[in-house]
C-alpha cells in the first residue's frame, strides 16, 4: 500500500491514492490521473510565511545556525543574558519582601483611611509612650482534656504551668540558637538587632518605676502573666523572688475550689465577660469546661538591640506586632524569641521533631492528661515563612521531573538541558519586558510562582519544534548537500513551530494579561508577569532550541560523541558508537533516520482518513516496529514520517484504538453528551462557589498552629486582641499620595535595603494626611457630638451572626476620652473642665491639662492626637474613639458585610458640625475585605475577559467560527470542570482559590488550541476538505504533543502535594486538575465533535483578504 506524507496530503491526491489502494474508483479517473496524482502526493512543497520579505529573513536565520550551530547557541545565550542582567539592574525593578501593603486596595475608602492613620502615628504624633509599655501581641496557650470532665487537675496544672514557664522563663545564647541558624534571615546572627542573649525578660512588660519586669506581686493587673489560667490557680506565689516560675504540685482542694469558683461565675453574661476566656462554650451547661488557655503578653514598643546588647539601640514609639507581621520590631519579636523558643526550647522539650513534610507542629504537645497548644498571629507568620523555605525546595524537584521528561522525549541530554536552561531562563529574562517595557516594576513572592506554568508550558513548546524536526527527516526530500538538507530541515521545523507554538502562547499569554484587570497589585502583575514568561519562552523556542537541535545533530553526523560522555551533544538513546571519524553518507543518512524513530517503543501505522488498506502515516519504529539502533540500518521510505521518543508507545497502542473508537459515530456521541453533561453540572457546581464563611486555612488541619487557631472559637469569650478594634475619627481630610510608588507599597527600596529601583522610596511613600485646619476639640459643637457619639456607640445594635450579645461594640470597651478626661481633671486637679469649653481664656489651660492627662496612658497617644502639625494651644490635630468590636479579628468576609453595614449605619448617623465637620469610622477588617472580594472579582473579570480574547485569537488563527465557537466552549467547559470540582471538595471562593484560579484561565487553553490549529492546517495548507481526514491528521500530528504537555505540567504540579502548607496543595489540585480537564476536553469532546461535525471545505470559513479587499473597495 502506498505511504503518504502527512504534510503534503491535498484532498485530491487523498481521495485518489485511496482508490489507489483498493476502494472504488471514480469512474470518471483516468489511470493517467491517478500517476499523476501519486507523483504529486510526493511532491514537496517548501515552506512559507506566505510573506517574501520574512521568508528572507527566515531562509538567512536558518543558513546562520545550520553553518555555524554553536556561535549561534552561545550568541543566543550572551544575548539572553545581557538581557537578564540588564532587566534586573537596570530596568528598575523592585524586589519587595513579602507583606500586607502590596494586597490593599490603595484607592479604596478603608486603605486610605489606614494609610491617614499610620501617616499621624510614625510621622506626626507627639507621644509619651515609653519602652515597653503597652501589649504588643500576646502568646497563648490552650488546653484541652483528652478526657471527658474538668480540665483543672492538679496534674494538669503542673503540666500547663511548665508548658508556660518554657516561655515565661526562656534564656539561650543566640550562638547555640537552632533557629537562628537555619530559620532566620541569612546574616541575623552578625546583625546588630540580633543580641548575645535571646531571653524572654528582653519583652516583658516593664515597671514604669524600677524598669524591670512587672511580676505579680506588685502589679497583679498589670505583669505579663495577668492573663495566665496557671497565675489563677497557683496566685502572687506562682513567681519566684528570682523572677523564675515555681511550678509545684496544688492540692486537690484548692484546685476545686478555684475550678467551682470558675464555673459559678460563667453562668452569668458579666462573668462570661470576666471570665469566659478560661472556660469553654458548654461550661455554663456542664458546670465545668473542657477546655481553658492562658495569654501571656509580650511588650512593646521596643528599643531593638545593638552592639549585641538588648535594648541598646534605636527605639520605636509604638508597639508593632499584631497585624503588622514584617516590621522591624516583629521580625525580633519573630527571630529573637519566638522561633528560638518553638525550636531550641520547645522541640527538645516535648520530642517535637522536624522532618520532610513533617514539621514541629505536626507532633502533639501532651502533658497530663491534655493536648496542648500555643498561637500568635507573629509565630504562625513565622512558621509560615519557614515552611515556605523549605516547600520551594519542590521546584528543584519538578525541574528535575521535567529534566528527565525532555531527555526521554527529545533522546538527547545535551537539548534537555538547553530546553530547561531555556525555561528556567525565561522567568529572569522576562523582568526586561516586564520592567522596562511595560514599566510594571513590582516583583514579589507572586512571581517566582510563575516557574509552575513555566515548566509544563516550555516544555511543550521544545516538544511541538522537536517533533517537527523530526518529522521534518521524512519530509524534507534531500537537497544536493547536507547543509542545503538541514537548512529545509530546520526551515520546516521553525514554520510549523512558529505557527503551532505562536497561537497557543498567544492565547494564553492573553489570558494571563486579562488578569491585569484584578484591583489586587499582587495577583495583576502577577498575570502580567506570567505572560511575558510565556512570550518570552516563545522568543527563546524560535532562537536557542533551533540552535541547540543543530549543534546535537551536527554533532552526530560527523560522529563526534566522546565515548562515556553523557552530556556531550548528541548523546541520548540510539547512539552508533564512538569516535570522530566522519561517517559515510550513507551511514550517516540511516543512523538520522534511525535516531529520529528511535523511542521507548515501536512505531506504527496510523490510518490518516479511516481506510482499512489504504493511505497511511507512518510514526516511529521501523517496519517491524521496533527502535532501529544499528547504523546500518537501512534507511526508511521517504514518505514516513517519524515521530520518536516518550510518545512512542501512546502512538503505538493507544491511538489507533482512540481514532477507531472516535471515528464510531455513537461511542463519539456518547462522548461528547457525557462531557457535555459533566460541563453544565460543573457550571452549575461553579455558580455555586462563594467567598468562605469560616476564616481561611494555610496550614494543614492537623497542624497545630490550625488546630490551636480552631479551638480559639471554642471558649465562651476571647482575649483583647481577638476581635477587631473600631476606630471613629474626627480631624482627617484626606492624603496626600504624591509621593506613592504603587509598585513599591511597603517603601522597602532604599538605599539600606540595597533595592535597584530606579528612584529610592521616601519613608512618606503611601502617604502624607491632610488634616482639617477647622477641626477644634474645644469648640462645644463638637465635644457634644463626640460625648453623643460615645453614648451611641456602645449600643449600637448589630444582628448579624457574627456579633455577639446582639450589639456592634463589646460591653465596657469604648474609650470615651472626653469622660475620663473629665472625670480625671475633678479627681486630680479638682477642676470642672467642661465649664471651660467654648472660652477662649482658658483655652491654654484646657489643652495643657488635657495633654498632662493624656500621659497618664500610653494608650492614649494616639486617642488624642496632638501633632508636631499644629500649635499647641489649638489643640490635637485628630482625635478618635476606640472601641473593640463584638466581631472577632480577621472574620471571614461573607460574615462581615452585615457587620460593616451596620458600622457604616452609625457613621452616617453622626452629626457634622463644621468644628468637626470630617469623620471616618475604620477597623482593619474592613481593608482585608476589599481585598477578600478584591481576589474574587479580579478572577471573575478575567475569566469575563479571556475568553472574547481567546474566541479572538481563534478566530485569528483558525479563520474559521465554526471552529473557534467549539474550542471556546471545550475551554469554557475546563474552567467550569475546575471550579465544579472545587466546589465538590468543599471549597469556598477564598483568596488562595483565586490566586490559583488565575493560573486556571491560563492553562486551558493550549491543549485544544494546538488541535484545532492542526486541524485548520490540514484544510489550508494540505488541501483536505473533508472533517474525517482533518481529523485524522490532528490527532496524528498533535496528540504525542499535547501527551507530552500534560505530563510535564502534571509532574511539576504534583511535587506541590508534598509542600506542608495548604496554599500549594491546592494550587497543586488546580493545576493537575486543569491539564487532566484539559486533556480529556480536548481529546474527549471536541475531537470527537469536529470528528463528526466539523467544518468540512469552506464551512465556517472567514476569507480576511477578501474583507479587507471589499473594506477598500478593491
Amino acid at each position: 500500500m502506498p505511504t503518504l506524507v502527512a504534510e503534503n496530503l491535498s484532498v485530491e491526491n487523498f481521495h485518489k491514492l485511496k482508490a489507489e489502494a483498493g476502494s472504488a474508483p471514480d469512474p470518471m479517473e483516468t489511470t493517467a490521473e491517478k500517476t499523476e496524482a501519486m507523483e504529486g502526493a510526493h511532491e514537496f512543497l517548501e515552506p512559507s510565511f506566505g510573506h517574501p520579505y520574512i521568508d528572507r529573513k527566515l531562509d538567512g536565520y536558518c543558513k546562520t545556525i545550520v553553518k555555524r550551530p554553536w556561535t549561534s547557541l552561545c550568541s543566543c545565550y550572551l544575548i539572553l543574558f545581557v538581557t537578564i542582567f540588564v532587566g534586573l539592574f537596570g530596568s528598575g525593578v523592585i524586589i519587595v519582601p513579602s507583606g500586607f501593603y502590596e494586597w490593599y486596595v490603595k484607592d479604596d475608602p478603608s486603605s486610605i483611611h489606614a494609610d491617614m492613620l499610620e501617616s499621624a502615628r510614625t510621622n506626626d504624633l507627639i507621644t509619651n509612650t515609653t519602652e515597653r509599655s503597652t501589649v504588643s501581641f500576646y502568646q497563648l496557650f490552650m488546653y484541652e482534656n483528652q478526657k471527658e470532665g474538668s480540665v483543672f487537675t492538679p496534674s494538669n496544672l503542673q503540666s500547663m504551668c511548665e508548658f508556660e514557664k518554657s516561655f515565661y522563663d526562656f534564656k539561650m545564647l543566640a550562638k547555640d540558637s537552632k533557629s537562628i541558624s537555619d530559620f532566620a534571615p541569612a546574616g541575623w546572627l552578625d546583625q546588630d538587632i540580633c543580641p548575645t542573649v535571646l531571653d524572654y525578660k528582653d519583652y516583658c512588660l516593664l515597671n514604669p518605676h524600677t524598669k524591670n519586669c512587672t511580676v505579680p506581686s506588685t502589679d497583679p493587673y498589670s505583669w505579663s502573666g495577668a492573663l495566665s489560667v496557671v497565675y489563677m490557680f497557683y496566685g502572687a506565689g506562682l513567681v519566684t523572688p528570682g523572677g523564675g516560675w515555681d511550678c509545684k504540685l496544688l492540692d486537690q482542694a484548692t484546685v476545686d475550689a478555684t475550678a467551682n469558683q470558675l464555673a459559678a461565675e460563667v453562668k452569668s453574661e458579666a462573668g462570661q465577660m470576666a471570665y469566659g476566656f478560661f472556660m469553654d462554650k458548654h461550661s455554663p451547661s456542664k458546670g465545668y469546661s473542657k477546655l481553658t488557655r492562658s495569654a501571656i503578653a509580650v511588650a512593646g514598643p521596643l528599643c531593638l538591640a545593638s552592639g549585641g546588647e538588648a535594648g541598646a539601640g534605636k527605639c520605636f514609639d509604638f508597639a508593632s506586632g499584631g497585624t503588622d507581621l514584617f516590621s522591624d520590631q516583629s521580625l525580633s519579636y519573630s527571630n529573637n524569641l519566638l522561633g528560638p523558643w518553638t525550636v531550641d526550647a520547645l522541640a527538645p522539650e516535648y520530642k517535637l521533631k522536624d522532618e520532610f513534610q513533617h514539621p514541629f507542629f505536626f507532633d502533639d504537645i501532651k502533658g497530663g492528661s491534655m493536648e496542648m497548644y500555643t498561637f500568635s498571629l507573629l509565630l504562625q507568620n513565622w512558621e509560615s515563612q519557614r515552611l515556605l523555605a523549605t516547600d520551594q525546595y519542590m521546584v528543584v524537584f519538578s525541574l528535575a521531573f521535567v529534566y528527565l521528561w525532555l531527555f526521554m522525549h527529545t533522546q538527547s541530554l545535551f537539548i534537555a538541558s538547553v530546553g530547561i536552561s531555556q525555561i528556567f531562563l525565561s522567568i529572569p529574562a522576562s523582568i526586561f519586558p516586564y520592567a522596562m517595557i511595560l514599566q510594571v516594576k513590582y516583583f514579589g513572592l507572586m512571581q517566582f510562582l510563575t516557574i509552575f506554568i513555566i515548566l509544563g508550558v516550555g516544555a511543550d513548546d521544545v516538544f511541538v519544534l522537536m517533533d517537527a524536526w523530526r518529522q521534518s527527516a521524512a519530509a524534507v526530500p534531500e537537497q544536493a548537500s547536507e547543509e542545503a538538507t538541514l537548512v529545509l530541515r530546520l526551515k520546516y521545523a521553525m514554520v510549523r513551530t512558529t505557527q503551532a507554538v505562536f497561537n497557543t502562547s498567544f492565547t494564553t499569554s492573553a489570558a494571563f494579561f486579562a488578569t491585569a484587570v484584578s484591583p489586587i497589585m499582587p495577583i495583576a502583575t502577577f498575570g502580567i508577569f506570567s505572560a511575558c514568561v510565556i512570550l518570552m519562552n516563545y522568543l527563546l523556542v524560535l532562537t536557542l532550541t533551533p540552535c541547540a537541535i543543530l549543534v546535537n545533530e551536527r554533532s552526530e553526523t560527523k560522529g563526534c560523541k566522546p565515548c562515556g560522555c553523557c552530556c556531550a551533544p548528541g548523546c541520548g538513546f540510539g547512539q552508533r558508537g564512538c569516535g570522530c571519524s566522519p561517517p559515510s553518507a550513507a551511514a550517516s543518512g540511516a543512523g538520522e533516520a534511525a535516531d529520529s524513530k528511535a523511542g521507548f517503543a515501536g512505531g506504527s501505522e496510523l490510518e490518516l482518513g479511516g481506510l482499512e488498506n489504504g493511505v497511511n502515516v507512518e510514526v516511529g519504529g521501523g517496519p517491524s516496529g521496533n527502535p532501529t539502533d544499528s547504523a546500518d540500518a537501512s534507511p526508511p521510505p521517504k514518505g514516513d514520517a517519524q515521530i520518536g521518543g516518550s510518545e512512542g508507545f501512546f502512538r503505538a497502542t493507544l491511538l489507533p484504538a482512540y481514532l477507531k473508537a472516535v471515528r464510531h459515530k455513537p461511542f463519539a456521541l456518547g462522548l461528547i453528551m457525557v462531557l457535555t453533561g459533566v460541563m453544565v453540572a460543573g457550571a452549575v457546581l461553579a455558580s455555586q462557589l462563594e467567598p468562605p464563611l469560616e476564616t481561611e486555612k494555610w496550614m494543614p488541619s492537623n497542624h497545630m498552629l490550625e488546630e490551636a487557631f480552631d479551638l480559639n472559637g471554642e471558649y465562651l469569650s476571647g482575649a483583647s486582641d481577638q476581635y477587631a478594634k473600631l476606630h471613629v475619627v474626627w480631624g482627617m481630610q484626606g492624603l496626600d499620595e504624591r509621593d506613592y510608588n504603587k509598585y513599591d507599597p511597603p517603601c522597602s527600596c532604599t538605599k539600606k535595603t540595597g533595592c535597584t529601583g530606579w528612584e529610592y522610596s521616601p519613608p512618606t511613600c503611601r502617604g502624607t494626611v491632610k488634616y482639617d485646619a477647622a477641626f477644634d476639640v474645644f469648640a462645644p459643637a463638637t465635644q457634644t457630638v463626640i460625648k453623643d457619639t460615645c453614648s451611641s456607640l456602645a449600643s449600637w445594635p448589630c444582628d448579624a451572626p457574627k456579633c455577639d450579645y446582639g450589639l456592634l461594640i463589646r460591653p465596657n470597651t469604648t474609650v470615651c476620652f472626653l469622660n475620663l478626661f473629665e472625670s480625671w481633671a475633678a479627681g486630680a486637679k479638682g477642676v470642672d473642665v467642661a465649664a471651660w469649653v467654648g472660652d477662649e481664656a482658658k483655652r491654654a489651660d484646657y489643652m495643657g491639662y488635657l495633654m498632662e492627662f493624656r500621659s497618664t496612658d500610653s494608650s492614649l497617644d494616639q486617642v488624642i492626637g496632638f501633632t508636631d502639625k499644629r500649635d499647641f494651644a489649638q489643640g490635637p490635630s485628630y482625635v478618635q474613639i476606640q472601641a473593640l468590636m463584638t466581631m472577632p479579628l480577621l472574620t471571614p468576609l461573607a460574615s462581615k458585610y452585615a457587620i460593616e453595614d451596620a458600622a457604616n449605619k452609625f457613621i452616617k448617623s453622626v452629626p457634622t458640625p463644621p468644628t468637626a465637620r470630617h469623620v471616618f469610622q475604620w477597623t482593619f477588617d474592613w481593608v482585608w475585605s476589599v481585598t477578600q472580594a478584591g481576589t474574587v472579582s479580579g478572577l471573575t473579570t478575567g475569566m469575563a475577559i479571556a475568553f472574547p480574547i481567546a474566541f479572538i485569537a481563534l478566530i485569528l488563527a483558525t479563520q474559521n467560527w465554526i471552529l473557534s465557537v467549539f474550542a471556546c466552549v471545550s475551554v469554557g467547559g475546563i474552567v467550569a470542570s475546575v471550579l465544579g470540582f472545587c466546589k465538590l471538595q468543599g471549597w469556598a471562593l477564598g483568596t488562595g482559590e483565586a490566586i490559583a484560579g488565575v493560573m486556571v484561565i491560563g492553562l486551558s487553553v493550549d491543549y485544544t488550541i494546538h488541535l484545532a490549529h492542526m486541524y485548520d492546517h490540514a484544510g489550508h495548507e494540505l488541501g483536505a476538505s473533508d472533517r474525517d481526514t482533518r481529523f485524522g491528521y490532528s490527532v496524528a500530528a498533535m496528540s504525542g504533543t499535547v501527551l507530552g504537555g500534560a505530563i510535564t505540567t502534571c509532574g511539576a504540579g504534583c511535587f506541590m502535594f508534598l509542600c506542608v502548607q495548604v496554599f500549594f496543595f491546592k494550587m497543586a489540585t488546580l493545576i493537575v486538575a486543569t491539564i487532566v480537564f484539559s486533556v480529556v476536553y480536548a481529546l474527549f469532546w471536541f475531537m470527537p465533535l469536529v470528528a463528526h461535525f466539523g467544518p468540512e471545505g469552506k464551512q465556517g470559513h472567514l476569507d480576511f483578504g477578501a474583507m479587507k479587499n471589499a473594506v477598500c473597495g478593491k
